[in-house]
């Protein structure tokens, strides 16, 4: 599946990103390329999990997840959840068996329930209630899967949403320029830093071909187009026009920061 993003040129832009754009010094093609590297910072950003963490909480996230949603059969306590959604005498005769160490008792409950099995995918997708797409951790289980069944899920989730946030950085890098982070260091001078970490970059240049950009036009009217390859992007891109607004935001922010150093800079040599 792809998902587009396009950023149109002079014939979305209201007459003060015209002015900014003269102000500037800047043209029209620049700046339509600038806040589409804004939006593939922000649709990376907002691909769910949320944020830019390390790989390890990143990991931890997803596998997290996954395993609220589903119960296996080592997990008693999970099962006894699960069975009552459907059948609550069953559910307690269920921990009955169980407190008793009757396993193939439990078992034979267990196996007379019309419960959900299997780690399916649409059951993961229907738990992200929560915020930007999470699953609430005070969730009930959903279904019962093998351990096996839920090991596989959680890696191929976890290279899923990986390849989901590194076909972005793909997506700003094939505009051309960098896709940098300005701050202020603690002596108060300036730098800039990569936005996307180290890990997402790594991933990206590892697998060419996951996301891209199309651009053409005129200084007139210029266009740009960013996209994903990857199938898991669609799904995993939560709250898609906050992203959007996120990103224009950001690009305006930044653009009229700049235009305050230009004047300031031409007030300093008028005085």
């Amino acid at each position: 599946m792809k998902t587009d993003v396009k950023v149109m040129g002079a014939a979305q832009f209201d007459r003060k990103m015209m002015r900014l754009a003269e102000e500037m010094g800047r043209s029209i093609p620049s700046l339509v390329k600038q806040q589409a590297r804004s939006e593939a910072v922000n649709y990376g950003f907002h691909t769910s999990p949320y944020g830019f963490d390390t790989p390890e909480k990143f990991l931890d996230k997803i596998e997290g997840d996954i395993r609220r949603v589903f119960a296996t059969r080592e997990q008693p306590g999970a099962v006894y959840l699960l069975i009552r959604q459907v059948d609550p005498i069953k559910a307690e005769q269920y921990w009955a068996a169980h407190k008793k160490g009757s396993k193939r008792r439990a078992l034979d409950i267990l196996n007379s329930v019309s419960i959900r099995r299997g780690a399916d995918l649409n059951v993961l997708k229907d738990a992200r209630t929560g915020w930007w797409g999470r699953v609430p951790k005070r969730i009930q289980p959903r279904a019962l899967a093998t351990k096996s069944e839920l090991n596989a899920l959680v890696k191929r989730q976890q290279k899923l949403a990986g390849f989901a946030k590194a076909a972005w950085y793909q997506a700003g890098r094939g505009i051309g320029g960098r896709i940098r982070t300005n701050f202020v260091r603690e002596d108060g001078s300036r730098g800039t830093k990569e936005t996307f970490p180290a890990w997402i970059r790594k991933l990206a240049n590892a697998n060419a071909g996951i996301g891209g950009a199309r651009q053409g036009g005129g200084e007139s009217h210029y266009w740009v187009e960013i996209f994903s390859q990857v199938r898991h992007g669609a799904d995993a891109l939560y709250r898609e026009s906050e992203a959007i607004e996120a990103a224009r935001e950001g690009f305006e922010k930044a653009c009229m920061a700049a235009l305050v150093e230009i004047r300031a800079k031409i007030f300093r040599k008028a005085g």
